[in-house]
């Protein structure tokens, strides 16, 4: 559904999201706290209270600009717009876009992390 969020989707039909399941397997593999809490809130970095929230953040916007470039594990654009991240981080229509705009050159340069 074009109206819901992809975690909606998968807490509608299997009970947890993938932030709650990625969160439990970073904890599992004992990552440090500030990735799991990034795993754990990247769509929703206003439900986070501790002290890595410019990174939740910054992951959240990150996210959300991969989404709308197309550029999402699901081949679907399932997040919101996150106004409070943005606003956080102090990045105005012009920032997003550029970040938007650089983001494919980025991805290219660095694919080497994208191959095994």
């Amino acid at each position: 559904a074009k109206d819901k969020t992809l975690s909606e989707v998968e807490r509608k039909h299997l009970g947890f999201d993938h932030t709650e399941l990625g969160e439990r397997v970073a904890a599992a593999w004992g990552f440090p706290d500030s990735v799991k809490a990034t795993i754990r809130h990247h769509h929703n970095s206003a439900g986070y209270r501790g002290d890595q929230i410019d990174l939740v953040r910054c992951v959240e916007v990150a996210n959300l600009l991969c989404s709308l470039k197309g550029i999402s594990s699901v081949g679907a654009s399932l997040v919101r717009v996150s106004q409070p991240a943005i606003r956080a981080l102090g990045l105005s229509k012009q920032d997003l876009l550029v970040l938007a705009d650089d983001l494919e050159h980025e991805i290219a340069s660095n694919q080497n992390l994208f191959t095994m």
